[in-house]
């Protein structure tokens, strides 16, 4: 006996157009920032800014940590997408995950445990967000410039300097791009 297809409640149907909009969303807006017109890249490991960090974090910090799965996938498709690079290597599986779960679990920890406000408005609130994006990416950083070497697309005495660029670059889109982003959020979301 065949049963009949369970519908869909209206709210749910409109969350799940509202994520998948907003998936839609983020992954062309990520991969666009991803293009080396955009992050000033002179070779691979060498980056002067990387705006698409900022995107990351306020997609993981505004709306869930749990889109850090997404930030996976787009870190994996702008690879192949924009610079051939295959989907076996190290920094498109290790790199492309560990990267996301440091931001995700920086996001995770300033929603939840120590619940900042997203305006940024007190002294308070800005220490942890800036301790903990710095901390997640320093961690992002050597997962990223680790599966560098280990793809061998930098030489090992370009680590440290690649490491500097990776870090200030994520660090500036971090500080610059996300906060910028949180209170667009906060503006059209209020609480």
């Amino acid at each position: 006996m065949m049963s009949a297809p369970v519908a869909l409640p209206l709210l749910d149907r409109r969350t799940v157009f509202r994520h998948l909009f907003l998936s839609i969303f983020f992954l062309g807006l990520f991969i666009f920032l991803n293009r080396p017109e955009v992050i000033l890249i002179s070779r691979l490991g060498s980056v002067v800014w990387y705006p698409a960090t900022g995107l990351v974090f306020a997609l993981l910090l505004g709306v869930n940590p749990r889109y850090a799965i997404l930030v996976s996938l787009g870190g994996a498709l702008a690879g192949k997408m924009i610079y051939d690079q295959p989907l076996s290597t190290f920094g498109e599986t290790i790199g492309a995950i560990g990267i996301s779960i440091f931001y995700a679990i920086a996001a995770h920890d300033l929603r939840g445990p120590l619940r900042i406000d997203l305006g940024l408005r007190r002294r308070r609130d800005v220490v942890l967000y800036v301790s903990l994006t710095t901390l997640a990416a320093l961690g992002a950083t050597f997962v990223g410039v680790i599966c560098l070497a280990a793809d061998h697309d930098i030489r090992r005495r370009e680590f440290w300097p690649a490491a500097l660029g990776w870090f200030l670059g994520d660090e500036i889109g971090l500080l610059g791009i996300a906060p910028f982003l949180l209170w667009k959020w906060k503006v059209l979301h209020p609480p």
